[in-house]
Parts: C-alpha cells; structure tokens; sequence
C-alpha cells in the first residue's frame, strides 16, 4: 500500500525529469521486488555511473499501456537530485545518430546536431565530462545499442545513470553485467480489474457496484487476460462500446479464443477490437501503418490527410474536421491509439500507436492492400505495384517503381521524394523531411491531388530564373490542381525572392480549397472560398480597397500587414470574418488608431486564440477591448493602456508579454488568472515591482521570466502553490537566485541561465 501511495504522489508531480516515460511507475504498481533498494537514496548517490535496466519480457505491452501521461521519477524531487535528463524511444529500427541528437538536444550540450560526422559521438563523450546526467534508454530491442552508444557515456564518477527498459534477458544484462535486471510481478487480480473497469467505464470511479448486472464476467475477463496490462486496456477500450448488460458482455466473451499463450492472447483480442470497428474507423485506424516507430503523429495533419482521402462522411452541424476529430477521439476510447499531448483547448495535439498495435495496422493493411511501407531496397517490389498508399521509410526512394492506381504517397526519410509525375491518380502526398530539391513540375496534371504538403528548397527550375519565368512556371503547375483542398508549401527563400511574389493567383481559384499554409502569399480581391478554414500567412494588399475577399467560414488566420497599406484595410477585413476563432496579426505597416479596439470585430466572442505583433511598438492595447474568452493570448512589442496584467481574461491559460511597454508596476489580483497555467514576461525593460497576491494564478505550472533586468524577485511567488517549473534568464545579477529558491522550495524544477 505505501508504494502504491508513494506511486499516486509520483503521478501528480512534475519533478525535474520531464519526459521519462512511465514505466518507473508500473515497476511499482505491478510490485517491483527490491523496488525500495532500487529507488533509495543510496543508490542514486553511488559515485560510479550505474546502469539500471528494467525487464519487462512477461508483461507484453505494459510499458506503454498503463497509462498515456509521461510520468517522472518522484525521489528526484524527494531527495532534491539535480540531473541533466535525456530520454529517448528506441524500439526495433532505430539510428544511432538520431538517438544521440536527442540526447544533445534533451541535455542542452553545445553541439550543432546538424553537424553529423563520425566525430559526433566524441563530441557528446566530451561535452558530457563535466555533467551529472539521467540518460533514459526507452524499449531498447538489440545489445548493439549499448555497444554503440555505451562509448558517448563517460563515467567521471559524479552519480551519472543510466535507465534501460526491455524485454530481453541478454541485452539487460549486457548493458550492465554486474547489476540484476529488475523484473515486475504480474498485475494482481485487484489492479487488473482496476485496470479493466477504468478503461471500460471511463466517466465514473470503477468500483463493484458499477457492474452488479454484470454478474462475474468482469472476473472472467481478468482471468482470461492473464494479467496482461495491454490485453486488459484494449480490451477494456472495446467494452466502453459495447452495452453495459450482460447479454452484450457475453458476446464478447464467446467470440474470443482463451487458449493460446500470452502473445497470442493479446494478439487476438488486439485483432477482435479491430474487427469490431465501423468501416469509416477501420481505414482510419489502418492510416496508422504509416508512421515510423514511436513517432509523435501529429493530429491537426492526420486529420486533415483523412479529410483529403475521403474517409469522413458529412454529418449535419459538422465540418468534416470536426466529425474526424470525433474518430481519433473514438479511437483512443477504445484504447488503440494514445495520447500524447492535448492543446489548452482540449483537442488532441499529439498522438502516437502502441508498437504492437501498429503491428497488426501494418499486417491488415497489406492483406487488404489499404498501404505497404518501403523501409529498405530489398523490399519485394511486387507489394508496391499493387499498392494504393505507400509510406516511405528509407532514403534511397528516387528509384521506387509503384502502381500507376496509386492513391497516397507519404514521405517520412530522404532529401528527394519519388518522382511521381505519372501517377495521375493521387490524393495526398506529404512529406515530412526537409527536401533539398523540389521538383514542382511533378505535380503538374495531378488533376485528382487533394492534400500536398512540401518543404525544402525549390529545384533549380526555379531558383536562378527571372521572376516572370518562376511564376507562370508554378502558376501552371498548381493551375492544374482542380481539386486540391489542403496546400502547404515551406518553401526556403532563394536568391532574394520571396516566395509571396509568386504564389500563383489561379490557386485562389480552387473552390475545394480548406487549408492554405505557406510561407507568404497574396489574396486576389476578387477571391471567394467559401469551404476555406485556415490561411496562413496571407499579406493585406491594397486593391482589397476596391472589393474585399469573401472567406465566410474561415477559422484561422495568419495576417501580416504590409508597410505599404493602410491600417483601415485591415479594420475592414477582418471586420467580414464571423467565425474566425484564431488570429494571428503581424504589423509591418503603421497603426493609425489610438487603440486597437477589438469590439467592433464579429468575430469578438468567439476568439479564442490571439497573437499581435507590432514591429514598430506602435499599437496600443486596452484589456477592456479583448475579447473575453481567449484561451492563448501572446504580444508581441505593443503598448498598453494600464496595468499589463489583462485579469478580465477568466479563461486565458496562456500567457505571453514580449517586449510590450507598461507601467514599472503590475499586479496579480487575488482572483485574477484562475485558469492561466502557463505565463511568459520577456524583455520587459521598465519593469521593477511585480505584486503577486495570495490566491492570483492558482493554476499555473509554468513561469519564465527573461531580460527583466530591473524585475526584484517577486515576494508573492511563494503564493503559487501548483507552480511546476520556473525559468529565470538574465533578470539581472545572479544573487536573486537565492531569493528565488527560498521564496520557492515547493517548485519541482528550478532553472537559471545567464548568458
């Protein structure tokens, strides 16, 4: 009971590791023997650099299933240890220079991870020499790791560690011959069905009563699952579907084989929460086969790719955004897909697959021919001549042969992406490596192309031409774009032009158009796009003076105002757009006004997202004019009106001040910002006196203070009881840290920097 207790407490804090995954916490839950000598003050404060691994052969999936928060490890802060943290996913295909990238970046080392010669690993080994570092090596599958990457970890004798997690013997005991694997027990009865009842009753407290009508079948699913954490958590994802009687239970009991062995039980019930998903559902969740190994899956751009390839029916009220939002959130209710990260509005951010999730995605995917993944040359050819979607996972792709009736095209690996002129019937082709060469005329006749997503450098085609040249060239490429419905360039600026001199204007005449993103572009006057949501990032143009661009439904808006136009404009589009519930305004250009009045704007209850930025500090904000339910709120060099602390804000959670002028003086109000969970103040120069009063921002979590050279410590940072981590960078002289750490002992992680 008091690891269980201890473990609970671990799971509330957020101690000076950030990312390390959970599996410390499932050590402890499943009954980790030697977990208290194994987490005690002595061995963390051993000199030697000790390797720690963890075993986890016999508790398939519970790594990664048990949860879909990263936690951290509690005697961290307990004992008040200071480590420089890096932890890395390995799994079965992974590249060592990658993982050592990571590593610098996580660990702050002053080493360009662009530069990756075979002096790299060297560089690391020396960088390290003088660090007190955690390196946490996650679900390492081959003992070449630790030969290879063993020789970049210096043991000084400082209290280094090392963590690995695995499921082989052999690699466990070669990373550290003289230390015994720790091993878990298996789940208890009373944890599996804790476990089974949460994920099958997401919305109530599990507990005996909640299943009276359910008779045993509860105790006959944990019996069957054998303990095993991921068989438990899909198959409690299924059952949150099902009717809660026992007539619906029973089905699913009946339908499934108990008498294979461990793996194949979990395989099995992994393959019955598949077969039990809608037909919409199923191509959604095959998408998934896609993606590398432990690769972060971005949602906005998945669900945007499901849009573009037709997987999402039109429901009333909905945009099909919406309604594919509500199929990932199904999916992560049925527990096969997690969650890595929401947004402050909720939505999911981030999201990822279980490895053997995405096993059985990647195998029904090839059996139903939905998608084959090209991850070496050796790969059988025939597999891709037959193949509607392909996912490239390997560089050398130039010479890839596929079908002429493929569909998808997702480029994951490579610095030139497949030519794919002659594939007349794509829908969606991404790709998320930077190119160094993009050759636009390959697109060129893609009539039925709906998603493109590109960045890098254009190819010489374009690069070293007059500008008459460059833009009929791209004007007739993407003119024959006629169904196109989501465009994102990130194109390099080459040879001084910029790339919103050539967007072409027939593009705007693309009436599938939903989401526009590139580096800059120019809006005809005469523009209608009624199915446009997000546009970014578009310049005001002038002629917008003789007729304004019709975008009813737009939703998102990155607006740079150019010098050469004038501020009323701007006042006059944006005074047009009722549904916009993210702005982002950029001014180049003058602001005539005294103040930048917001409540004129129709779209001035539903703003959720606000960012100004004033290159000239000329714009002047009043508090009282911001709309009143904005969630994200970053200024960018504005001026305001009174006290920089806009406390009418009730459900801002972000909060960023950059370089704004103000009062020598703020304020934090008792009962101001009770939802703010992250604040910024940077480079606010006249800043000396800021007032925290007892019970102001009783949610934040995260504070950074920098270049407030003036700023005295602030007495009342004591009163912010829920703070996680605070960062002080170059707010005068390095004495006040001492202030600082007095004034916050309850904050887990502590930062200074001064450069």
């Amino acid at each position: 009971m008091e690891l269980i207790l201890w473990a609970r407490t671990v799971e509330r804090s957020n101690c000076l590791l950030d990312h390390l995954c959970y599996r410390t916490l499932i050590l402890i839950l499943s009954g980790l023997r030697r977990t208290k000598t194994m987490l005690s003050r002595s061995c963390w404060m051993r000199p030697s650099r000790d390797v720690l691994s963890f075993l986890f052969g016999e508790l398939v999936g519970s790594e990664k299933q048990l949860s879909h928060k990263k936690y951290t490890i509690g005697m961290i802060s307990r004992y008040n240890l200071n480590f420089a943290y890096g932890g890395v996913a390995v799994s079965q295909k992974f590249k060592l220079i990658d993982i050592l990238t990571k590593i610098a970046k996580q660990l702050e080392l002053p080493i360009d991870p662009s530069n990756q010669s075979d002096d790299f690993l060297t560089e690391i080994r020396e960088s390290l020499r003088d660090k007190r570092y955690l390196i946490v090596l996650d679900d390492v599958w081959t003992d070449d790791l630790w030969t290879q990457i063993g020789e970049a970890l210096p043991d000084e004798d400082n209290g280094s560690r090392v963590l690995i997690t695995t499921r082989f013997f052999n690699i466990a005991k070669k990373a550290d011959p003289t230390c015994e694997p720790y091993r878990p027990r298996l789940l208890t009865k009373e944890l599996s069905l804790e476990l089974l009842l949460k994920k099958a009753f997401p919305n109530q407290d599990p507990n005996k009563s909640s299943f009276g009508d359910l008779s045993d079948i509860p105790y006959q699913f944990v019996h069957k699952c054998g303990a095993l954490p991921l068989a438990l958590v899909v198959l409690g994802g299924l059952l949150s579907t099902k009717p809660r009687n026992y007539v619906a239970w029973s089905k699913v009991l009946q339908t499934m084989s108990w008498y294979a062995d461990d793996g194949k039980k979990c395989s099995e019930i992994i393959a019955t929460s598949y077969e039990d998903l809608p037909f919409a559902l199923k191509s959604c969740f095959l998408y998934f086969a896609a993606f590398p190994l432990d690769q972060d899956i971005d949602a906005e751009s998945l669900i945007r790719m499901w849009v573009a390839e037709g997987f999402i029916p039109q429901e009333d009220n909905n945009t099909l955004e919406e309604t594919a939002e509500s199929y990932l959130e199904d999916l992560v209710q049925r527990s096969l897909i997690q969650v890595k990260s929401r947004d402050l509005y909720g939505s999911i951010k981030y999201c990822c697959i279980h490895d053997l999730l995405q096993d059985l995605a990647i195998q029904k995917a090839k059996e139903e021919n939905f998608l084959v993944v090209y991850s070496c040359p050796d790969c059988d050819q025939q597999s891709f001549n037959r193949a509607r979607r392909v996912a490239v996972h390997h560089p050398d792709c130039d010479k890839l042969v596929m079908s002429q009736n493929l569909r998808t095209l997702l480029c994951f690996d490579g610095k030139v992406m497949p030519n794919c002129s002659k594939l007349k019937l794509l829908k969606v082709v991404s790709s998320n490596t930077f190119l160094e060469s993009i050759d636009m005329g390959m697109f060129e006749g893609l009539t039925q192309l709906r998603y493109l997503e590109l960045r890098g450098n254009l190819s010489d085609k374009c690069t070293g031409r007059d500008d008459k040249y460059v833009k009929r060239y791209l004007e007739k490429v993407i003119g024959t774009m006629k169904c196109i419905q989501i465009l994102h360039l990130s194109v390099e600026e080459v040879h001084d032009w910029e790339f919103v001199d050539y967007f072409p204007d027939c593009a705007w005449k693309m009436k599938t158009l939903r989401h526009v993103s590139t580096g800059s572009c120019k809006l005809p006057p005469s523009t209608e796009l009624s199915n446009l949501q997000t546009l970014e990032v578009v310049t005001t143009n002038e002629s917008w003076k003789t007729r304004l661009p019709h975008l009813p439904n737009l939703r998102k808006l990155y607006l740079l105002h150019h010098k050469s136009c004038s501020w009323m404009v701007v006042v006059d589009f944006l005074g047009t757009l009722k549904n916009l519930i993210s702005l982002n305004l950029e001014l180049e250009g003058s602001f005539s006004g005294d103040i930048f009045d917001m409540r004129k704007f129709p779209f001035y209850q539903n703003l959720q997202s606000l960012t100004l930025y004033s290159h000239n500090n000329e714009m002047a904000i009043d508090v009282v004019m911001l709309p009143p339910h904005l969630i994200y709120f970053q200024i960018n060099y504005c001026h305001f009106q009174q006290d920089v602390m806009p406390v009418s804000l009730h459900c801002l959670k972000f909060l960023l001040l950059d370089g704004v002028k103000t009062n020598k003086k703020i304020r934090c109000s008792t009962k101001g910002f009770n939802q703010l969970e992250d604040l910024w103040l940077n480079n606010i120069t006249v800043l000396e006196d800021w007032e925290i009063e007892e019970g102001a921002m009783p949610n934040l979590k995260k504070l950074n203070v920098s270049e407030c050279e003036k700023l005295c410590v602030p007495q009342g940072l004591r009163h912010l009881a829920n703070l996680e981590e605070l960062t002080w960078v170059n707010n005068g002289h390095e004495g006040k840290q001492d202030d600082i750490r007095n004034l916050c002992n309850h904050v887990p992680s502590l930062n200074f920097k001064y450069i």
